[in-house]
């Protein structure tokens, strides 16, 4: 998909489901998706996005370029354990009892 939202290494269109190879090994609990980007829950707690990133809305610290082809690990929450996630509005609900907005490339 457009700026690699699908998360397959490439912009391509797909008709029929695919293994996103990225992912293969990781226990995926949750998938969040945006127009134009995609955030992964693992069992333990990580978190992954892919897609675009020209706003920063991938929370990986930069913003510009043609996106995040293949799900990439959000460093910010690396030592958090996330429960879940919402791709429109980017908010993350922490074990702790926080829930973290993450808009616009805040983290």
């Amino acid at each position: 998909g457009a700026s690699g939202v699908l998360g397959h290494g490439d912009e391509e269109r797909r008709l029929e489901p695919k293994l996103v190879a990225a992912l293969e090994g990781r226990r995926v609990v949750q998938v969040a998706a945006g127009s134009r980007h995609a955030l992964f829950v693992t069992k333990g707690g990580a978190v992954l996005s892919c897609g675009r990133g020209d706003l920063g809305q991938l929370s990986h610290g930069w913003r510009g370029g043609s996106g995040q082809l293949v799900p990439k690990l959000i460093a910010a929450l690396e030592a958090r354990r996330v429960m879940h996630v919402d791709g429109r509005w980017h908010r993350a609900l922490l074990r702790e009892g926080w829930l973290w907005h993450l808009p616009m490339g805040v983290l």
